[in-house]
């Protein structure tokens, strides 16, 4: 990484840094996640937030990036995944078809008490198309 963006990473705002993050995940459509999971997860001395984590998996939802909810959620190390987490989470696992994670993390969900809401029936009946 250019040491350009590491300073402009650590003089950002939190809030700066969350959309810092999704504009990375826009500019690479179609190629790997490296850089972007790099600028997340890696830059020393930032506090990463539920936001930061959010942006990332939104990153991941735009370029049909495979994950593990479960591992995701414990890498997530000092934040506390949250409603939107999980509908992120349930978006990425059903745009592949992965009914089985789709199936643990809507359990998940239940377990903390968030809603079967709108986008959570929307992308299990994608993921249900998408598994055949």
């Amino acid at each position: 990484m250019s040491n350009s963006l590491d300073m402009l990473w650590k003089f950002c705002t939190p809030v700066c840094n969350v959309q810092l993050c999704l504009v990375c995940g826009l500019n690479i459509l179609c190629q790997e996640l490296f850089w972007t999971y790099l600028l997340c997860h890696f830059l020393v001395g930032i506090q990463l937030t539920v936001e930061h984590y959010n942006a990332l998996l939104s990153c991941y939802a735009e370029n049909g990036h495979i994950i593990s909810a479960t591992k995701f959620i414990d890498n997530m190390r000092d934040a506390e995944p949250n409603e939107t987490t999980y509908h992120l989470l349930l978006a990425c696992v059903c745009e592949s078809g992965d009914i089985k994670q789709a199936t643990e993390i809507v359990s998940m969900m239940k377990t903390k008490g968030f809603p079967a809401s709108e986008p959570v029936f929307t992308s299990l009946v994608l993921g249900h198309a998408r598994a055949g």
